[in-house]
């Protein structure tokens, strides 16, 4: 074992195990010259925990596990003859830079015990790799300190009853133990729950013993037992305001897992009320708001989460957890707010600042190709979707955005092959199914469209709409027609139905029934311009004129500013002989285009008509200008 020579100090590591075969070696392998000897406590090992030990010289003991930490711990220091006691579990860890700063610390004077900060693996997948905590594992062998409480044993009651301080330090342990499948593994959860049970009937008002039972049962994914628990002890007067930041913190983490989504909000600002400093719950209650869609509230949040982990003075509390930025989430869920508001600016600016984390993934080459999208950046969407594929080539929603962006490119050859590749990784996928029908249906091969599109009909108003068209355009008029008669008969009614039934029986020969479906269709109540103006033109074929006026006033209301249909509306009282209405109609259309010669022509015409040579050399001569 190493040895500090220049005061002749003595370091002393102090452990207690059970089963640790996994991870005792590295441990002990980390602080070999770091400490004077190894006190290891064994609490039943059944593998090779012991011989491990007894490898590095350490002194073994063997102690009856009575389900009391501190009893445990307290029986390792017993055995010390150091000057200092460095406590470690199996799973952690410290490196040479922290080893020199230990050395350093056990060299002054005037404190009792000193804070180690321990950054622990957490593998949550959103809230960071690490958590941080603070944890007194460093301190003089004195009598009088030892450890309390059957389980998260601390030695802070008698550090103050023997009158000295616990300091801050800069020291760094890394915690490898509440990995999930690490902790799942132990059954450390379960174990704990069944010692805080004990303690709870020894002091029901125990606070704090409400706090590690909420945090167990969070641990075990039982998060209405948790909540459950956090209730409680959130009643206790007893809980430092430290800690109490903890419990509202953790508080509600649970309810966001339950879908509580405007609790979990609340508890987390209570948080944030006994400790400024704390930065989590920014994140769960910026989570919290996503999932509600107050996605304003999670462009807050992860806003001023952003500033307060960019203040590099803030003073971090050693009771507190705090969380290493996991800036790749929060980057992402900060650039999906601003995706779901329309910021497309500031979250492509987001999902950037991700990419440069290391973090270039198919699905954040997706979202900036939504980000594209947005921005009608349609070079920029399909550079992006194509990044997206090449990192995932298995995905079969990725080619069918692919194609989607091609067809509307009218690139349809191309969008053709997309499709295909989609199929040729889903079949079953109706999205590229549709989209292939689509490309078919462009390209005027309406046989292939419709041998896609009755892959997919069922229940698809769209795709029936489709499907009627296409038998339309090869002729298959009774086929198309049955499609939309049976979708008036479920109870849809749209003005293109009555328009397109009305075309059918056009073909079909059938002018009384077509003329009654256009009339349908012309007095529609809210309609498109286009189609009050194609079925106008239908009834002033068919020489059906105050049917025709009605549909072209409908389609001149929704569209002002067009012309035609103001030019066959004029067109329609002509052949009524209403040159009167006519002339009106025409001069509407000169305040819409004062220089069009043509309704000029037509206006000295119609004036021409009914005996005014004023007005109707007037037009004429502007005509010619």
């Amino acid at each position: 074992m190493g040895y500090i020579k220049d005061k002749k100090i003595l370091l002393s590591l102090c452990m207690i195990v059970k089963d640790e075969e996994s991870h005792l070696r590295s441990c002990i392998e980390s602080v070999k010259d770091l400490v004077d000897e190894v006190i290891v406590v064994d609490t039943g090992s059944k593998d090779n925990t012991v011989k491990i030990a007894q490898e590095f010289g350490a002194k073994v003991y063997h102690y009856k596990w009575n389900d009391d930490f501190s009893s445990a711990r307290n029986e390792s220091l017993k055995y010390a003859v150091g000057d200092w006691i460095l406590v470690l579990d199996a799973d952690e860890r410290i490196d040479e830079k922290n080893k020199i700063k230990i050395k350093d610390l056990i060299k002054g004077k005037g404190n009792l015990a000193y804070y180690l900060n321990f950054k622990s693996r957490m593998n949550t997948g959103c809230m960071g790799d690490y958590v941080y905590n603070a944890h007194p594992r460093l301190f003089q062998n004195r009598r009088g300190i030892f450890y309390q409480g059957r389980i998260h044993e601390e030695i802070i009651s008698s550090v103050k009853i023997a009158g000295g301080t616990i300091s801050l330090s800069d020291v760094e342990v890394e915690h490898f133990g509440y990995e999930e499948h690490l902790y799942k593994q132990k059954n450390k959860a379960k174990r704990n729950i069944k010692i805080l049970m004990k303690e709870l009937n020894n002091d029901p008002d125990n606070g704090m013993i409400y706090f590690y039972l909420g945090e167990s049962y969070s641990l075990l994914h039982q998060w209405r037992k948790a909540v459950e628990y956090y209730k409680k002890g959130a009643k206790k007067e007893n809980i430092p305001d430290m800690n109490r930041a903890l419990l509202y913190q953790n508080f509600g983490t649970a309810l966001l897992h339950l879908k509580r989504y405007d609790e979990a909000i609340k508890s987390e600002a209570k948080a944030v009320e006994f400790n400024p400093y704390i930065t989590t719950p920014h994140i769960v209650s910026a989570q919290a708001g996503f999932e509600s869609k107050n996605y304003d509230k999670t462009i807050w949040e992860l806003n001023g989460y952003l500033e307060k982990i960019n203040q590099k003075n803030i003073k971090k509390n050693n009771y507190i957890i705090f969380h290493e930025p996991n800036l790749p989430f929060v980057y992402t869920l900060l650039g999906k707010a601003y995706l779901n508001t329309n910021n497309f600016h500031d979250a492509e600016k987001c999902f950037l600042k991700v990419i440069s984390e290391n973090e270039a993934s198919d699905g954040i080459f997706y979202l900036l190709y939504k980000t594209a999208l947005g921005k009608n950046n349609l070079e920029g969407a399909e550079e992006y979707i194509k990044k997206a594929i090449n990192i995932n080539k298995n995905c079969a929603g990725y080619y069918v955005e692919l194609g989607s962006i091609l067809g509307n490119q009218k690139r349809f050859s191309e969008a053709e092959g997309i499709f295909k590749n989609a199929l040729n990784i889903d079949s079953r996928n109706k999205e590229a199914v549709k989209g292939l029908g689509l490309v078919y249906f462009n390209k005027n091969e309406y046989k292939k469209a419709i041998s896609e599109f009755e892959k997919i009909k069922e229940n698809n108003v769209e795709i029936l709409e489709l499907l009627a068209e296409s038998y339309s355009n090869i002729g298959q008029v009774n086929d198309a027609q049955k499609i939309i008669e049976s979708l008036l008969k479920s109870g849809i009614r749209k003005q293109n139905y009555y328009y397109f039934l009305g075309r059918i029986s056009e073909i079909s020969g059938e002018k009384e029934k077509a003329n009654e479906f256009y009339g349908q269709a012309a007095y529609w109540e809210d309609g498109s311009s286009e189609l009050y103006f194609m079925t106008g033109n239908k009834l002033l074929n068919a020489g059906l004129f105050d049917d025709a006026i009605y549909a072209y006033n409908k389609s001149i209301r929704l569209t002002p500013q067009v012309k035609e249909p103001r030019m066959n509306l004029a067109l329609t009282y002509i052949k009524k002989e209403d040159f009167q209405k006519a002339i009106e109609t025409y001069s509407g259309l000169l305040k819409v285009d004062p220089l069009d010669k043509k309704v000029k022509r037509n206006l000295a015409a119609l004036y021409g008509k009914i005996g005014d040579i004023r007005k109707s050399e007037k037009y004429l001569l502007e005509s010619k200008e």
